[in-house]
């Protein structure tokens, strides 16, 4: 049987001066890679009015088109988009697969030219897409014809699937989209080194950010240090790693709230060795604000640490007691569950050793990944058509 091919569809491959930009699209291409034969179109949006252009460059279709910003007449975007991909292949469009990295921008290219050419569609939900069909509920029909297409729904958090109830009814789900969806996480770029018996600090807590004013405010960085705040007169310290143009906004939240004595700026760690921070700290402290998987999460459980994390978003729902879920929106929700994690600390570490005991982390490798992406792949007609 040959492998599928497959047109991979992302606004979100990461340009080489773009250090905020996620990888876990361009490591899913890369795994799947094993077994298919991928085709890669990265499309950008750009706020100038001009023609809409296609380049192909180190083994990538790269697509620009005028885009009105914060997504108004999106779907004429979309559809100009569209229309250059299919003036492209024109009769040489030989996939067997389209994915669509994302449901409410990629996932109506991926619908137009799944429908015209009669190919697969799959399709990824990511935050963004929850985002914007809660604001945009004009897009809620086009965005449900597109998963009644799609031959597979990826999700890689379990909050997710609570959100597509919300957002298409209990009833349009559990009847048309359940027996879709599979649990895809993002591959965790972290050797797994959890040992109950390594020595850490008691009552120290880390955290890990760009200092870009987007991404401080992302992780919520002003709730969280007002938060210590609220415990400074409880016994324990907190470390921040990272460094960026806007350090000093941090330094500013600091001394405003007047936890010099508590908090310590580390400033850039080197990717490679922050897991020996993570792993010889008491706990990794993150409440971000619409955090899609959070990455580091998995990186600080990997290492053996508790996690204080976002509710309905994230790592919510992925195991339980690996760590404390607040609210991020509140600053006595993140203060009480910092006051959990320091003095529970234990109970969450030994949930963490039994779960990597019986194997619950090894969803964070590549085999795990590449075995979900393609657990359907040899089932019923698709084989025949490969074989044929």
């Amino acid at each position: 049987m040959k492998n599928p091919k497959i047109l991979h569809l992302s606004y979100d491959i990461p340009k080489a001066n773009e250090n905020t930009a996620t990888s876990a699209i361009t490591d899913l291409i890369r795994i799947s890679s094993a077994k298919s034969d991928p085709t890669i179109i990265v499309l950008e949006r750009s706020s100038k009015k001009l023609k809409t252009i296609l380049e192909e460059k180190e083994n990538k279709i790269i697509i620009r088109a005028f885009g009105f910003p914060y997504g108004f007449y999106l779907l004429d975007h979309l559809t100009t988009v569209y229309n250059k991909i299919h003036s492209h292949f024109k009769h040489d469009f030989d996939f067997d697969i389209i994915h669509a990295h994302k449901l409410t921008f990629e996932g109506y290219i991926g619908y137009k030219l799944a429908n015209h050419y009669n190919k697969k569609l799959w399709v990824s939900i990511r935050q963004t897409d929850c985002r914007v069909l809660r604001y945009r509920i004009d897009l809620v029909p086009v965005a449900l014809n597109i998963l009644r297409k799609a031959e597979k729904i990826f999700y890689i958090s379990p909050f997710m699937l609570k959100k597509l109830k919300l957002i298409f009814g209990d009833k349009t789900f559990e009847k048309e989209l359940k027996n879709k969806c599979i649990f895809l996480p993002n591959k965790v770029n972290a050797v797994n080194r959890i040992d109950k018996n390594h020595p850490y600090k008691k009552k120290y807590l880390i955290t890990a950010l760009r200092m870009d004013k987007k991404t401080i405010k992302r992780k919520n960085i002003k709730r969280l240090i007002s938060a210590i705040e609220i415990l400074k007169n409880e016994q324990f310290k907190f470390g921040i790693i990272g460094d960026g143009p806007d350090r000093n906004i941090i330094e500013e939240m600091i001394t405003k709230c007047k936890v010099q004595d508590k908090v310590e700026m580390l400033g850039y760690i080197d990717h490679n060795i922050i897991s020996d921070y993570f792993r010889n700290s008491s706990a990794l402290i993150l409440a971000s604000i619409g955090e899609t998987f959070g990455l580091v999460y998995g990186e600080a459980l990997l290492s053996g640490t508790p996690i204080l994390y976002s509710n309905n978003t994230g790592f919510n729902g992925m195991f339980e007691g690996i760590g404390v879920p607040v609210d991020p929106k509140s600053v006595e929700s993140i203060a009480r569950g910092i006051q959990e994690i320091l003095n529970n600390n234990e109970f969450y570490r030994q949930n963490i050793y039994k779960l990597n005991e019986q194997g619950k982390f090894d969803i964070f490798n590549e085999d795990y990944i590449l075995s979900e992406y393609f657990k359907e792949i040899n089932k019923n007609e698709f084989t025949e058509q490969l074989s044929s």
